[in-house]
């Protein structure tokens, strides 16, 4: 079982960027901040995947991997 998804980010200018391998969302101080975690039985890595200001996003949605 993968605990990966995928968001769809909407800018207000209407372009749209698709971030993949996504495993962790947080929002703080008005930044989107996408990250992956790799989590094992010796070691953890966290991926930093992208962070975007909340004003210049229009809407983002969690996407399921398939």
């Amino acid at each position: 079982m993968s605990d990966f998804f995928s968001v769809r980010i909407t800018f207000m200018d209407d372009r749209e960027e698709l971030v993949e391998w996504v495993t962790r969302t947080d929002t703080a101080d008005g930044v989107l901040t996408l990250r992956q975690e790799n989590r094992g039985s010796y070691f953890s890595d966290t991926k930093h995947l992208g962070s975007y200001p909340i004003a210049n996003i229009r809407h983002w949605k969690r996407e399921e991997r398939r």
